[in-house]
């Protein structure tokens, strides 16, 4: 039956496809009102041919107007003979355009006339000097220009009259229509034909005013089909296994919803948009909603007749009188759907009769649909209660109550819209009129959330699969015994059957049976003594299974918490039952549940113990709602709560994401109050708290206090306080704690020395670690794990990895095993900074001791062979890391993809990427891409950064700050100060702020271009960020300016520089004595050599040359000698430049020329 299904549902798709795209192919209306032959029609004592009706909105912003295009009339040649041998009468065809609310100014009153109203103007109108006999009669409005009305006229001996192309504007908000009339009876029978159109447009778009607040519905109406779609495929795809034909059906009316959304979403945008209304997509919209609509009155029937929960299969379904229902609604509601909506561009009502006709089929099978639902819903809530299926029962009176509201809401909406309806003859209530098929629309999205919410798929969807009986009730309890079946029949175990309960002779045995024939034993030990925890623990067994298969119980469980009671003979108390039941439940992390069977159990009385276990399990499960509740309920109903209660929840106000340190200080008093003394629990962990918050100081001061006052404390308090300095750095402060808690005589514990050991050694207090080290030994505390990874990892921090490997053998030479923690420090810090035999040889040690190293250690091994460029035992790292089963993570990756760019293997390093997508699922990030175009700058490999950079947008990241940075700073390093422009450009174009980096690599590469304003003008957009100038700006700036000789202004910079905090080094001194030198200003020279004294900056050769080149110059060769001999006095040597200048270089030939290049003779 099933591919029978199938393939009418394919054949239906294609026939469906086939009719939607040859619609599509044919011509399509629009807000263009189309005349093609349409001929006149009687009205009282006029002939009118409808122009159409739209609700139109006005904007000062946009133009909203009626626009005639080609409109022209066709009279019979016949006609046309007539009115000539009626002495050429001439006939007139007028138009009126006119706002709802001013009919009235349309036509007069004349009783003569049927309706008591003439369009065209009377004798007894005539006789009054209202208007000319013949003629369509109309009064204008003071001062409004309303109704707008042309006249076309058939002049003598012609066949066509024709209205001039003209454009009528709206400027007032309203419901317009437009009316052709003419009031020659000679012309009556279809004598005249109209042709041309009229073009309307609203100030939103060309669809008309009703229709205008659809768009914005469906869009939302797609997004909310979306969201339900995502979470029930998310749901299906997680519980695939357990998905059952129903929820198949389910997932059909949703992708039905959103295809029908969507796609009146497009067809109302297309139409707003373009002016022209595709009837294909128009024709597919209205074709998914009644399939949709037939789809999900299947499917709440098959839901209402109980299949896949007392029935078995959806077979049922393929029955004649159901597939004949629901094709007869389909086809009745597309009847309607295309008949309302294909073709439609007007606000115009259809003729009413019409639409009767066609809505009378639909609500006819409706009702059948309503009946046949509520009469089967009924049958199967008889059925579930004759069976005590409980919690199928409490399903279906859900389905029930939303199924009443539904119907309910749905005949309460109709009744309004035949109301709306009929009190708004001319749609002046146009613009709310949307609101209609939009609520219709909301009824049928909530109902399909209702029962997609109670019947999404689960890890046990398959449990409502109905089972025939497959056992009588009356077998004997010898053969339950010989059952040798396991202690839960691997398959569904449905927790709504009915329970059986029995207990084997030699009381070893129990023995649980459901209605589906599913049994369930647990063996005791057949001893007596023994027989009691066992029992419990069998009892416990037997309950998790029933959980672990079932999903959950309800408040079955509670009635099989007293049949185990009453059929093993007292052996188990009531309560013990239900505490292990709740035990299951919060271990199942089921605390709603868990907090159900507390309730009753507290029809027998719970005891404290109890209490404070399932407060305890709330707390560290994060359910703060419901422990607050079962705390507030053990304070106000029994049993009151201890100080182990108060302890809890304050732990639950101090440890979770959230601080609640209010909330804990008022439990405090309220524990005073009460009666109830804190312990050094509860006062612990309040002090932990405060310190969390970092309000140590506060929490030192009420340790004190307590202290002072002989309140309880103990070390886990002091300890609390001494952790919250040591994390805020204050780690005197620590140390005071330390020796208040030796005065008030607690003895530091392990914990205490090794919290102030970790806090020493991350500040790079080595030395007072290592003390406290050797205070724990000479105290008689032996240092364990903790406090030794602490001093490691100061040591290997601060780059002494040799001392820490050193101690670290020290210390397994003398019988001390170091755990995982320990290991993975030390190769982390030998990774860092030692050569590779040591870190094989700790490798290999590690592996010796039995510690398997994890991906944080094959991390650090990979780094430390791609820093000693041996990429390719990296690369066999990497795979014997996959082959002992361990997933590398983002930083193995990144590690490895930049040794891959360095290396300049860029096909590579992208086949690389692709392989841990595709087989690891990694997707590389940001960082990842960051180091790569780092590496690939670094190695001139500009041509593959695009590559890469395009790969990165095409994975959705968009490049930040920090990478086009980069980026910059590489082309300009190449010398590509083009590209690097273009790309600073692209980052302002595409809303990415530059930062000091970005700037600084472009101002220094537009000054080593000598393109000093351009440069300017970065400074300035710079200070206009409100970004600081660097010492590389500064020093970039005053270079390009000592090389343009312009020393006044490179002076100015140079204060500049120093009054904001920028202390200028070696280089840019030199380059200032060089700039000076250059103009022989010598006596700045000297100025900015003595600043240099002054600032302990040691000149290079570089300046003392510039300085000797200078004075040679101005002649003064005294000057230059005692520069030398300044140079050889400091120990600098003098460079090939310098030797010729002065004529001691070897190459007499070179020296000459270098001489005359530097104007030195």
């Amino acid at each position: 039956m099933m591919p029978m299904a199938s393939s009418s549902l394919a054949r239906l798709l294609v026939a469906v496809v086939l009719l939607f795209t040859s619609s599509a192919l044919l011509c399509a209306d629009a807000s263009v009102h189309d005349c093609s032959g349409e001929r006149f029609a009687a009205d009282g004592n006029a002939f009118v041919l409808h122009g159409g009706s739209e609700g139109v909105y006005a904007s000062a912003k946009a133009a909203a107007f009626i626009r005639f295009e080609k409109v022209a009339f066709r009279r019979t040649p016949e006609s046309a003979a007539a009115a000539e041998e009626d002495g050429n009468r001439t006939a007139t065809v007028t138009a009126v355009i006119f706002e709802a609310g001013d009919r009235d100014a349309v036509g007069g009153a004349d009783v003569s006339v049927s309706g008591g109203r003439a369009l065209c103007c009377t004798p007894d109108m005539a006789r009054l000097g209202a208007c000319t006999e013949g003629t369509a009669t109309y009064r204008a409005l003071n001062g409004t220009g309303w109704p707008r009305v042309f006249a076309a006229s058939f002049l003598p001996g012609s066949l066509e009259a024709a209205f001039p192309d003209e454009t009528v504007a709206m400027a007032r908000t309203g419901m317009y229509t437009l009316l052709f009339v003419h009031c020659d009876a000679s012309l009556a029978g279809g004598q005249v034909a109209a042709r041309g159109k009229t073009i309307w447009k609203n100030s939103r778009g060309y669809l008309p005013g009703r229709m205008a607040p659809l768009l914005p519905f469906y869009g939302a109406m797609s997004l909310a089909f979306a969201a339900l779609a995502a979470y029930w495929f998310a749901q299906c795809a997680r519980f695939w296994r357990e998905v059952v034909p129903l929820q198949s059906c389910a997932t059909l009316v949703i992708a039905l919803g959103m295809l029908e959304a969507a796609t009146w979403y497009f067809d109302l945008a297309e139409f707003n948009e373009s002016g022209v209304r595709p009837r294909g997509a128009t024709f597919w919209a209205a074709t998914s909603g009644a399939l949709r609509g037939a789809a999900a009155r299947v499917l709440v029937l098959a839901v209402a007749m109980g299949h896949m929960v007392v029935r078995p299969t959806l077979a049922g379904l393929k029955s004649a009188r159901v597939a004949g229902l629901g094709a007869a609604f389909f086809a009745a509601a597309e009847a309607l759907e295309v008949s309302e909506n294909v073709g439609t561009v007007s606000d115009h009502s259809p003729s009413p009769t019409r639409r009767l006709f066609l809505l009378l089929p639909v609500a006819a099978l409706n009702a059948v649909f309503v009946y046949w639902i509520f009469s089967s819903l009924s049958k199967t809530l008889n059925k579930l209660k004759a069976k005590r299926m409980t919690a199928k029962l409490e399903m279906y009176r859900r389905l029930n109550n939303a199924l009443i509201i539904a119907v309910a809401v749905s005949l309460g909406w109709i009744t309004f819209e035949i109301h709306f309806k009929s009190t708004d003859e001319y749609n002046e209530r146009w613009r709310a009129a949307w609101v209609i098929p939009a609520v219709w629309q909301l009824i049928s999205f909530s109902l399909l959330c209702a029962v997609c919410l109670m019947w999404a798929p689960s890890q046990s969807s398959t449990r409502y699969a109905y089972l025939e009986d497959e056992e009588e009730e009356g077998e004997d309890e010898d053969r339950d015994v010989e059952d040798t079946r396991p202690l839960i029949r691997p398959g569904p175990l449905s927790y709504v059957d009915n329970w059986a309960i029995s207990v084997s002779k030699d009381a070893t045995t129990i023995i649980l049976r459901t209605d589906s024939g599913v049994y369930a034993k647990a063996a005791g030990d057949g001893g007596k003594r023994a027989f009691l925890p066992r029992r419990i623990r069998e009892v416990r067994r037997l309950i998790q299974s029933i959980v672990d298969y079932c999903g959950n119980a309800g408040s079955e469980l509670f009635e099989l918490a007293h049949m185990l009671v009453s059929n093993l003979g007292q052996s188990m108390t009531l309560l013990q039952v239900y505490a292990a039941v709740i035990r299951i439940f919060v271990e199942s992390s089921m605390f709603e549940d868990a907090l159900l069977t507390y309730v009753e159990a507290k029809n027998v009385g719970v005891d404290r113990r109890l209490c404070n276990f399932l407060l305890k399990c709330l707390v560290e499960g994060n359910q703060i709602m419901y422990a607050r509740s079962l705390f507030d309920d053990m304070k106000s109903c029994g049993p009151s709560p201890n100080v182990c209660s108060y302890s809890i929840l304050m732990s639950m106000y101090t440890h979770g994401e959230r601080l609640c340190l209010n909330e804990a200080f008022d439990l405090l008093c309220e524990m005073e109050s009460n009666g109830v003394r804190p312990n050094t629990t509860t006062y612990g962990t309040y002090l932990y708290g405060l310190c969390r918050s970092r309000q140590v100081t506060s929490a030192w001061d009420f340790l004190q206090t307590l202290a002072q006052s002989g309140g309880p404390c103990s070390n886990y308090c002091f300890n609390a306080v001494i952790h919250g300095f040591c994390s805020k750095g204050q780690v005197d402060k620590a140390i005071e704690v330390f020796h208040g808690m030796k005065k008030c005589g607690f003895v530091p514990d392990v914990h205490s020395y090794s919290i102030l050991v970790d806090g020493f050694c991350k500040h790079g207090d080595l030395l007072k670690g290592y003390d406290m080290l050797d205070e724990m030994a000479r105290n008689g505390i032996c240092p364990n794990q903790v406090s030794y990874s602490s001093l490691l990892h100061g040591l290997c921090k601060t780059g002494q990895v040799a001392l820490a490997l050193k101690i670290f053998k020290n210390l397994q030479d003398h019988g001390f095993e170091h755990d995982q923690i320990n290991y993975s420090i030390i190769l982390h810090g030998c990774c860092q900074h030692l050569d590779l035999k040591a870190i094989s040889d700790l490798w290999f040690d590690m592996i010796h001791h039995d510690i398997t190293p994890d991906v944080y250690n094959y991390t650090s091994l990979i780094y430390a062979l791609c820093r000693h460029r041996n990429l390719q035992d990296a690369l066999g790292v990497f795979e014997l890391m996959l082959e002992n089963g361990l997933s590398p993570n983002i930083v193995t990756c990144t590690i490895l993809v930049d040794s891959f760019s360095k290396e300049g293997l860029v096909g590579e390093a992208f086949l690389f990427l692709d392989r841990i997508h595709r087989s690891l699922g990694i997707v590389p990030n940001l960082c990842m891409y960051r180091v790569i175009i780092n590496g690939l700058c670094k190695t001139n490999k500009y041509s593959d950064v695009w590559k890469f950079l395009a790969d990165m947008i095409k994975r959705g990241y968009v490049p930040d700050v920090v990478l086009c940075s980069i980026i910059i700073d590489g082309f300009v390093k190449a010398l590509k100060l083009q590209e690097a422009l273009r790309l600073y450009r692209k980052m302002l174009d595409e809303g990415v702020k530059p930062n000091t980096f970005t700037y600084s690599s472009l101002i220094n590469g537009l000054c080593n271009d000598d393109r000093l304003p351009e440069a300017m003008g970065l400074i300035r957009d710079m200070i206009g960020e409100d970004l600081l100038l660097d010492n590389v700006l500064y020093t970039s700036i005053i270079a390009c300016y000592c090389r343009r000789l312009n020393m006044k202004a490179a002076n100015e910079w140079l204060r500049q520089m120093e009054r904001s905090g920028v202390f200028p080094d070696a280089f840019v001194y030199t380059c200032m004595i060089d700039g000076y030198s250059k103009v022989l200003a010598m006596d700045g020279a000297r100025l900015m050599m003595e600043e240099m004294g002054k600032r302990k900056l040691k000149p290079t050769v570089v300046t003392y040359t510039a300085l000797i080149i200078g004075y040679l110059k101005t002649g003064d060769e005294k000057e230059a000698c005692m520069m030398y001999e300044s140079m050889r006095h400091a120990g600098i040597s003098p460079d090939v430049k310098l030797r010729c200048i002065l004529g001691i270089g070897n190459d007499r030939g070179d020296c000459d020329d270098s001489q005359k290049a530097n104007g030195v003779t």
